[in-house]
């Protein structure tokens, strides 16, 4: 064996490993986006100006759930896989 060929292994390991919690991360922020987009949006009320105001309590509610789910997932993960 050559030298320095665990040392790839282990680098090719820990690449896969961040793909996956990258992956990971994307998956439960965008099923959160889309998640609260239509949960506002099947409660519309109001005509063109109720979808105006659902539209902007929508935006403003997945930017501050990002924020929340983003943190709490990256903790979970740093707890699983480090």
């Amino acid at each position: 064996m050559r030298a320095g060929h665990g040392r790839r292994r282990r680098h090719a390991s820990r690449r896969q490993t961040e793909r996956v919690a990258v992956a990971s991360i994307l998956f439960v922020l965008g099923f959160t986006i889309v998640s609260l987009g239509c949960h506002v949006g099947m409660r519309t009320t109001g005509g063109t100006q109720g979808v105006g105001r659902s539209t902007t309590n929508a935006v403003v509610a997945s930017s501050v759930a990002v924020i929340a789910v983003d943190y709490l997932v990256t903790q979970l993960l740093i707890v699983l896989m480090y």
